[in-house]
């Protein structure tokens, strides 16, 4: 499963609500406040912001983010205790679990997804090495 999958899918959806996408102004300042943005997640940022599909709550940058689904708000809240130092989240599944992005340019697989359990440390963490885009479409799959 390919960005173009995801983006194709998303667009289908009648009772999604997506931002405008991102600028690269909006990208760029988020990333001098909590690290780069690559690969799937970046190309989502730029299309579609941020996303709310049903109860799936995707963080994001743009026009449209509340408090609720603000990537960098989100992110430096997170980071603020000591959680996910190295992560950026996608998405809070309740319980305080979050999806996150591992960002790191050039790394083996594309922005993979962990899942980071709620007071837990790295060694915790459930890694889907398959990318943002396969994630997402799974995620969207079992709700529609």
């Amino acid at each position: 499963m390919t960005y173009s999958d995801l983006a194709a899918l998303l667009r289908g959806l009648p009772d999604a609500e997506f931002g405008s996408g991102a600028s690269e102004d909006d990208i760029s300042q988020a990333e001098g406040l909590i690290g780069p943005l690559v690969g799937e997640y970046r190309s989502f940022l730029e299309e579609f912001g941020w996303a709310n599909i049903r109860h799936l709550e995707i963080f994001g940058l743009g026009d449209g983010t509340t408090t609720a689904n603000d990537l960098v708000k989100t992110t430096l809240f997170e980071r603020s205790y000591g959680r996910i130092p190295h992560l950026v989240p996608v998405e809070n599944i309740g319980t305080g679990d979050l999806c996150c992005v591992r960002q790191v340019p050039g790394t083996l697989y594309d922005s993979p997804v962990i899942l980071s359990p709620l007071d837990s440390g790295e060694a915790d963490y459930i890694e889907d090495r398959e990318g943002f885009a396969h994630w997402l479409i799974e995620r969207v799959k079992n709700i529609i």
